[in-house]
């Protein structure tokens, strides 16, 4: 607690930390130690910690002398407890060991009794509260007094504002800008893109072709069954040109005659069933090319470098289309621990709750819309963060059409009413408090 001589001490410094093991040895048999150079009689476990310890502090001599509460030769030696203890030590051999444990005896007793008093002190209840209020008494004094008085009224009146004094309430939300309008293409098959027909920013009908699949199973399977085919023409060909060749009203060939008119039907039924397996394959291959959804634009971005001769999955996203001559709408993402104030107003003030917005590319002008409609369910994007979808129409023509880009990174504010200005400012705040502390 305590060093002679010094302010302050690390607690971590190995001396100190080795004198604190000592000194608990010391306190466990109840008895002071006195070392002048001679370790014979200690126990093994005090004689270990003096070890370490005088390795590190290099005394010549040390003396340690438990405090004990109540300290007084009237008190019970059965009530007596250790509550600290002194440490003595000389660093040079001069030490008067005659007059020395008066001396130390003197000390231990002061000693103790300044601790028992200190520690009570200490353990008063609500004492850090006291001593604030102790060093706060300057501020009523009789100079300070007028400065005090204003001082808290000033901070009443802001409270009372804070309080009573409305604020527009928005719940901020971010997305992006993009045409009402707009599907998504999806490969029909697995494959590979064979062909490409456009690229970024296209104008494109619809059923305008986009791109052309190539699978090599289904070539192969195409190629088997045409050559099937014209293997099965050829031995109809043959069967046919020899039953024509023979006459049924002879004995002898009218068995031959009868089989190859089986033979025939047979191969006729063969080639009818790969005829329906090459329908099959053909329309398969047809839905191989990727054809416009709408009348619109090409918003995918290097559609070459994307999907140039690269393998594809069945339902694997391939390009957006939009169309950029019609509607427009804000696509936000409002987070999930806020969406709980947006659903308040709509029920309060009506579905379309007002939304202003700016385009981040141009933060200087405020645009306005109207909520259309808002997810009833929270995603959860990559960086595992909830939000819930929220989209908003808007008149397009407000908007520059420089600015008027899909994708354009857009922060809007939904106009939740009104709330007290402390509220507004500090909702995230309390909404922590009542989560983390008070739940």
């Amino acid at each position: 607690r305590a060093v002679s001589g010094l302010d302050s001490f690390d607690r971590r410094a190995n001396v100190v930390r080795r004198l604190e093991q000592l000194v608990e040895s010391v306190l466990a048999t109840g008895e002071s130690l006195w070392y002048e150079g001679q370790t014979s009689g200690l126990s093994p476990q005090i004689e270990t910690s003096l070890q370490t310890y005088l390795d590190e502090s290099h005394a010549r001599s040390l003396a340690i002398v438990p405090l004990e509460e109540p300290f007084g030769d009237d008190a019970p030696p059965r009530t007596s407890k250790a509550i600290g203890a002194l440490v003595i030590e000389h660093f040079d051999a001069d030490t008067d060991s005659d007059t020395l444990p008066k001396h130390v005896s003197v000390v231990a007793r002061h000693s103790a009794t300044a601790l028992r008093n200190a520690t009570t002190y200490e353990n008063i209840p609500l004492m850090p509260v006291l001593r604030t209020a102790g060093r706060a008494r300057w501020l009523v004094q009789a100079r300070r007094l007028p400065l005090t008085i204003l001082v808290l009224l000033a901070v009443v009146a802001a409270v009372a504002a804070m309080i009573f004094v409305p604020a527009d309430f928005d719940i901020e939300g971010r997305g992006e800008l993009l045409p009402q309008k707009r599907q998504e293409v999806f490969a029909p098959d697995d494959g590979v893109i064979d062909q490409l027909k456009v690229k970024h920013a296209d104008q494109v009908s619809r059923d305008a072709v986009l791109a052309v699949l190539r699978k090599p199973e289904l070539d192969l399977e195409l190629s088997r069954v045409i050559g099937e085919m014209q293997t099965i023409e050829k031995q109809l060909l043959a069967v046919q040109t020899e039953r024509l060749t023979t006459l049924p009203s002879r004995s002898d060939a009218r068995d031959q005659y009868y089989d190859l008119t089986a033979k025939e039907v047979e191969l006729e039924a063969t080639l009818e069933s790969l005829q329906q397996q090459l329908e099959i394959l053909r329309q398969q291959q047809t839905r191989l090319t990727v054809t416009s959804p709408l009348d619109g634009q090409l918003l995918t971005w290097d559609v070459a470098q994307s999907l140039e001769a690269r393998p594809v999955k069945r339902g694997q996203v391939l390009m957006t289309v939009a169309d950029p001559r019609g509607a427009w709408v804000l696509e936000l993402n409002v987070p999930d621990h806020h969406v709980g104030y947006v659903l308040a107003a709509r029920q309060e003030f009506g579905p379309e709750l007002d939304v202003s917005f700016i385009v981040k590319a141009d933060p200087e002008v405020t645009y306005r819309g109207r909520i259309e409609k808002l997810g009833m369910a929270t995603e959860t994007d990559e960086k595992s963060e909830s939000s819930v979808p929220l989209t908003v129409s808007f008149d397009r023509d407000q908007i520059p059409r420089g600015n008027l880009r899909p994708g354009a990174t857009v922060i809007a504010n939904i106009h939740c009413g009104q709330k007290p200005i402390g509220y507004v400012w500090l909702h995230d705040l309390i909404e922590a408090v009542r989560t983390r502390v008070l739940f």
